[in-house]
């Protein structure tokens, strides 16, 4: 038996064609959702909808009632210190995600099989992640200056469906992040701008040599250059108030790409990889003066 209550997701965002929805409830913004849909099937619109509780609950039963399912707020209810008394935390911390997930799921299940009901031949349905979700402070033998770029962290998928669009799959670099807005953008027929980084996925030309990811967070930058290969990573610390980066790097590492352990970096040199990172660090503006 489980041990947490089932519950809808404690959150959602809705918004569409100057309507927007913002709930605790994730089931509450899909019924807008399909409210306004509904309303405007003949219109055309851009309709966007959040759900954000597949974040991993680190509030384990019995710390605290029902794994703060109905709390208004952060998503991920961190409490680390307490975490080793829970009862065999990571299998628990799994269930409730598994849990949130089903019902994540669910929901977007429903709207999901209204469109297809209902005007599947004029719908563009994109489905993505803002990050991934990696379990690392769950992990054994996790070094205590891990990079916040883990390959778990930061790999996304894309999905689309719709009309026009091809059966294809893509599984060579991508930044989904990046590429959303020339992807929708040249689906609704209207002009990328010459400006943007990304590019449109289900182009023929499509290609990416190599893809980075950066974070700010805490006082620390920390970027990521990947070629499918290898992973290679450098933190520098952060004035927050100018955005600039303060000194010499304090951490580089270098590690096969898919690599689920972080402890020891490559002894060979990055190469290309450093010279990457350091050329979109100057692109940026994050040197100081």
């Amino acid at each position: 038996m489980s041990v947490a209550r089932r519950s809808t997701v404690a959150g959602g965002t809705f918004s569409g064609g100057g309507l927007s929805h913002t709930c605790h409830v994730g089931c509450s913004a899909i019924v807008a959702g399909l409210g306004h849909l509904a309303v405007h099937q003949k219109d055309r619109t851009f309709s966007y909808v959040h759900v954000p509780d597949t974040h991993p609950p680190w509030h384990i039963p019995p710390l605290t009632r029902s794994f703060n399912l109905g709390r208004r707020g952060d998503s991920s209810g961190l409490d680390l210190q307490r975490l080793p008394e829970a009862d065999d935390p990571d299998r628990q911390g799994r269930q409730l995600y598994l849990l949130r997930l089903h019902e994540v799921d669910r929901l977007l299940g429903g709207l999901f099989e209204y469109i297809g009901r209902t005007m599947k031949d004029d719908t563009l349905v994109v489905l993505t992640a803002d990050h991934g979700t990696p379990w690392h402070h769950l992990r054994e033998n996790r070094p205590a200056d891990e990079p916040y770029l883990v390959d778990d962290r930061t790999a996304t998928s894309l999905q689309m469906s719709g009309p026009g669009i091809p059966q294809r799959r893509h599984d060579g670099l991508t930044s989904p992040n990046v590429d959303l807005m020339p992807t929708v953008l040249a689906r609704a027929g209207l002009a990328v701008p010459d400006d943007l980084d990304g590019q449109d996925l289900l182009s023929r030309t499509y290609r990416r040599d190599h893809v980075i990811s950066e974070s700010l967070y805490d006082g620390v930058y920390e970027i990521a250059v990947r070629d499918g290969k290898r992973t290679y990573i450098e933190k520098y610390r952060l004035d927050e108030e100018r955005i600039k980066l303060v000194g010499a790097p304090i951490y580089r590492g270098l590690f096969p790409c898919g690599t689920p352990d972080f402890t020891h970096s490559l002894s060979e040199s990055p190469g290309t990889l450093a010279d990457l990172a350091h050329s979109h660090i100057r692109k940026v503006g994050l040197l100081g003066s």
